[in-house]
Order: structure tokens, then sequence, then C-alpha cells
């Protein structure tokens, strides 16, 4: 019923034109709904002709356009390829209106498959009133779940009758959100292309707190509860991970993608503000603080900053970590040393940099001053998905940045 009911109402929050469309020989429109254990995540993609009249495209996943690397598109198939994250959407044709096929996540030890199937958008007026979206859901929102896991949940309503939002954790943001409102209800959906996730959540009419299902993945599900609660804070970022006692400086050496080695006495450093990251090719987190770090990289370098980024990796052996990485540093442009760490594994991770009390969170920011001490360590990341918190992050890394470089 669930799932027949999602597909009912999900026109009424996608942010295409929600018009009946013709199949256009340059541009297609397509909602595709992945099949979770229980559930479907549904989302948009565009895929059109460019300039050369190749075929270009991308998800439409709220805010964010998640770009294809390739769309090859022939008669009977339509296959959607994102290279970042080793993924696909494979897909043969039912016919000109419909899609049908798998989302698959190459590379990894277990095989990843995931059915789905996608439609051409069509305008239906009956069910877009039973959703029509509401302030009762907006604002902030305490939340737990079943694993005792503290979660602040953020929500707002947008224009087209368009609900979104994002949970934020200790470790970093469910980014961007999207789906649709009543009064006692909301869906939340996410997909890029790494990850799919669905909130369902239903309200007590009496005492105004909610009640809530997470479903990530192939087979990921927690439930949870929230009240409303608009101071409710989680854990002090910079107060997570730290030195441990006796340590005041940060020491490694690992090699970078020409596996040259590369440890913080280079010349490189010296008398340097070295802003050091914690990162994954794999982590979507992380990506999205790349995305602000690169650029900012470029325009900063020549100040007296540099940045290192540690990867750590699903896979370790060198060649296949150095082609993940090598994607992210080609997709970003990063110009900044990007050394392979290690692996994702929690106790090979806490061996490579033992003075810290433990890798707790991809990403974790190091900030050292000029004289090579560690100042502060950020765990974890509120990227572009958390609006206020993703300014005032980027506003603190600044405002500290500055204060290490005109440091003596």
């Amino acid at each position: 019923m669930l799932q027949k009911r999602l597909f009912l109402l999900l026109f009424s929050f996608i942010n295409f034109s929600i018009q009946a469309q013709k199949i256009d020989e340059n541009k297609e429109k397509w909602i595709f709904s992945v099949s979770l254990a229980k559930v479907n995540v549904l989302f948009g993609v565009e895929i059109k002709k460019n300039n050369n009249q190749q075929w270009e495209g991308f998800i439409d996943n709220q805010q964010e356009k998640v770009i294809f690397d390739r769309v090859v598109k022939t008669k009977d198939s339509l296959c959607l390829y994102i290279d970042l994250y080793d993924a696909a959407l494979l897909c043969k044709y039912d016919n000109e209106m419909k899609l049908r096929g798998e989302w698959v996540r190459f590379g990894l030890k277990v095989p990843f498959k995931v059915p789905l199937t996608a439609e051409i958008p069509a305008y239906n007026h009956l069910e877009t009133s039973k959703f029509n979206s509401t302030k009762d859901w907006a604002g902030r929102w305490e939340v737990t779940f079943d694993d005792n896991k503290q979660v602040i949940g953020e929500f707002k309503n947008v224009e087209n009758n368009c609900f979104v939002g994002t949970f934020l954790t200790n470790s970093g943001d469910y980014r961007f959100l999207e789906g649709f409102c009543n009064q006692n209800t909301f869906y939340l959906f996410g997909f890029s292309g790494a990850s799919a996730y669905l909130f369902i959540a239903t309200k007590n009419s009496e005492t105004g707190e909610i009640t809530g299902e997470m479903h990530a993945g192939k087979s990921g599900y927690k439930k949870f509860t929230a009240k409303r609660n608009p101071e409710a804070k989680l854990l002090d970022p910079n107060k997570i991970t730290y030195l441990k006692d006796g340590y005041k400086k940060l020491d490694f050496s690992f090699p970078n993608l020409e596996n040259q080695k590369v440890n913080l006495s280079d010349k490189k450093f010296n008398n340097k503000v070295v802003i050091v990251q914690l990162l994954g090719s794999w982590c979507p987190n992380c990506l999205d603080e790349i995305s602000y770090l690169s650029p900012w990289y470029q325009k900063n370098k020549k100040r007296g900053v540099e940045i290192i980024g540690l990867a750590y990796e699903r896979n370790g052996e060198f060649e296949i970590a150095k082609s993940k990485v090598g994607k992210i540093k080609k997709r970003f442009d990063i110009q900044y040393e990007l050394l392979i760490a290690g692996t994702t594994d929690k106790e090979n991770a806490n061996a490579t940099l033992p003075m810290l009390n433990g890798v707790n969170a991809y990403p974790t920011t190091i900030f050292i001053d000029k004289k090579g001490k560690v100042r502060k360590i950020h765990t974890g990341f509120n990227g572009p998905a958390t609006g206020k918190h993703y300014e005032d992050w980027q506003n603190d890394f600044n405002l500290f940045v500055d204060t290490l470089l005109n440091e003596k």
C-alpha cells in the first residue's frame, strides 16, 4: 500500500514542471523509483542533448544536481554513470514512457544491485490536494533514533508545494532531502548515487511528538521519535576528537598519488598554517567539504596556508585507492596534497594517527599553526543542505584561519 500511495502522490513534490509531456527527441525528464527492502525512494532525472548532440544529464536532488559522467542511450536502453561513486543506473525501456533496471555500485566486496523503475511524469490533479504543504512541520526538532543516536531535524516549506529538510548529526548531515507533507505525515527522500534515504514520520495530534522510520540503502532501517525543540543541540564538534595527553602535534608519513611519501616536516609546510582533512572518496559529506576547500585553497594558497587531504578508502590496495581518490581530484580540481592514509576500518584508521583519541568521523578537519601545533580539531561537517549552519561553518573556518595566519 505504501509503494502504491507514494506513486500516486509523487507528482505533488517533484521540482520538475508537473505537466503532461511527450517524449522530446532532445530532452527527457523521468521520475525514478529505487526499490529498497520495504519502500521506494523517489527522485527526478533529466537528460538532454548538448550542442555536440551528445546526451548528458543529472539527478535532481532538491537544490543539488548530481551530474552524470556518462549518459549512454540506445533504442532499448538508458545507462547513467556516476563515476565519483562507482555507481550507475542501468535501465531497459519497457516502452517510451517507462524504464526498468537496477541501481548498481561497482567495486564493493559484496555485489550491490537494487531494482528500479522510472516513468515520464504526468500531471495528476486528483492527488495534489491530499498532501498540500503545511507549516506545521517547519522548524527544529530533537530526534532520537532507536540506537540512542542523537540527531537534529530541520524542515521548511518552499515553493511548488514542496517540503524539504535534513537531519544533522555529530558526524555530518543527511544532505538534501525533499518530499511532501500534510498536517499529520511527512515523507522525505534523498538519492545521490552513493546513498538512498526515505524518512517517514507521523505526528501525535495530542502531544505534538512524532514517530518515524528511516530506510537507507538496500536494507538499512531505524525507528525514531522526535519533539519540537528550537534549542536542541548536538555535541560541540570541536571537542569530540582531540590529542591524547602528552601530544601537541600531528605526525604522519603517507604516500601521495605519485606514491611519494609526504609528511608535515617537509619544507613545503614550514612556517605555514596547515589544514589536514580526514576524508574518503566514498563519503558525500567529505565531498561537500571538498567542494568548499578546493576553490578556497586556490584563492588563499599564496597567503601561507596549505591543505593536506588524508584519504581513508574501503580498499587498501594502493592502486585501487589511488584511482578512487584521483576521481575526486579531477572532479573538484583539487590542487592541494592528497595522501593515501589507510582504510576505513576503525582499528586501522586509529592506528595511522595514534596521537588522536580516535578517528570519529569523516570528514574531520585538523588546524595546525605555523609552529606545527594542533590548535583545533573539528569533527563532522554541516554541508550546503544545512543552510545557516553551513554559512556559520564557513565564517568560523575563515575567522580561525585568519587568526592563525596573523600570528607571528
